[in-house]
């Protein structure tokens, strides 16, 4: 195609297995395509811009992209806000919060992130679980304030990321019971297990039917996430995914297809090569982030070959793990072009940062890497 194309109908033709005028760029619009305060604030000080630093997601102090920089890096996309976006304050000393689900997390001195440390589901039998009501927690969310918060969307000429929270059934029950405790769970305490997933998608389907309800004909993309994926391997076998999984994200997919025409996007990373064509039969459309420093995921030639013409894959870019941290820019591109040739052609390629771009990445590499998705993703 010849004309010129806005980001929305750029990222609808990606997301059709078409070729626009270039590959659409992600920034910032999921939590898991974002980048932390950190190396955010650095870049803003590196592109010599001055503005307010917000929080997008404080458990992983993600920082809101603004306007400018989503101009900057010519980025297709813009997310579906569900919080308040908190002025950053730099706080270097021990901090613990409780989430709206209990989970106690921590962020160290001098840390990064908040993590979980203790588990509200943890010492809990079977009768207790059942008195369990997750959808106590959703009675709490001000859907009418997520609208207000969003009214001007539809305006947008960038397409829209919507995503369910958590989004998740194995891992949110690894948050909830401790995920050592519910690897145990999925293997001799199965009815506890069933029942706690079980409990997990009703909630997850009673949070997409409200959220769908405001934004179903308004979204592009909808994520759900869910890690069952180590660096090296899986975090649990396929014939267990198959028993005790599978079939309840297939319940969340269809829900959410029966209420919108949005595509469907699965965070998932780590080494997954294998589930794929599960995730395929499932009714996934789009795989994220291709995390390319997994083992069985590195061959994104191969990836294309056999899944692209299923899949859309989304991140993708440049290896945060061993290029993107290190002071190499010719490496960064070396390695942005080749995903780019590898996952491009025919369409069905978002670029995007592989996860969050993580504290200590030089900014210049940052940079370096949105400039070579502009030069080296046009079609034409």
């Amino acid at each position: 195609m010849g004309e010129e194309v806005n980001s929305k109908t750029r990222v609808r033709l990606s997301l059709q297995h078409r070729e626009p005028d270039r590959i659409p760029i992600d920034l910032g619009t999921m939590t898991v395509s974002g980048i932390h305060i950190n190396a955010y604030s650095e870049l803003i000080k590196s592109l010599g811009r001055k503005e307010s630093l917000r929080i997008y997601d404080k458990y992983q102090q993600l920082a809101y992209v603004s306007e400018n920089i989503r101009e900057e890096f010519s980025v297709d996309t813009i997310p579906v806000i569900f919080n308040d976006l908190e002025l950053y304050e730099e706080n270097n000393k021990e901090e613990i919060i409780f989430d709206e689900w209990g989970i106690k997390r921590k962020k160290p001195k001098n840390g990064y992130y908040y993590d979980g440390i203790s588990y509200p589901l943890k010492e809990l039998d079977l009768n207790e679980l059942k008195k369990v009501d997750f959808l106590k927690i959703l009675e709490k969310i001000n859907f009418n304030d997520i609208k207000r918060k969003n009214k001007n969307l539809k305006e947008s000429n960038r397409a829209i990321i919507g995503q369910l929270w958590p989004g998740s059934l194995f891992q949110w029950a690894g948050f909830l019971r401790g995920f050592d405790t519910f690897l145990i769970d999925l293997m001799i305490n199965k009815i506890f297990a069933e029942t706690l997933l079980n409990k997990l998608l009703e909630y997850n389907i009673a949070y997409a039917n409200k959220y769908l309800d405001i934004f179903g004909d308004t979204i592009d993309v909808i994520k759900i996430a869910d890690d069952i994926g180590m660096q090296d391997a899986p975090i649990i076998s396929l014939s267990l995914y198959r028993e005790a999984i599978k079939n309840k994200h297939k319940q969340l997919i269809n829900f959410i297809k029966s209420k919108s025409g949005a595509k469907v996007l699965f965070h998932c990373d780590g080494a997954i090569y294998d589930y794929i064509p599960e995730f395929i039969e499932i009714g996934v459309d789009i795989i994220q982030p291709v995390q390319v420093s997994a083992k069985g995921m590195g061959d994104t030639k191969k990836l294309k070959k056999e899944f692209g013409k299923d899949l859309v894959f989304w991140g993708g870019s440049c290896d945060p793990q061993g290029i993107l941290v290190k002071n190499d820019c010719d490496k960064v591109i070396e390695e942005t072009k080749r995903r780019i040739e590898d996952l491009a052609p025919g369409g069905g390629f978002i670029f995007s940062p592989i996860h969050n771009i993580q504290p200590n990445t030089p900014p210049k590499n940052i940079i370096v890497m949105f400039n070579s998705a502009i030069e080296y993703g046009k079609y034409f």
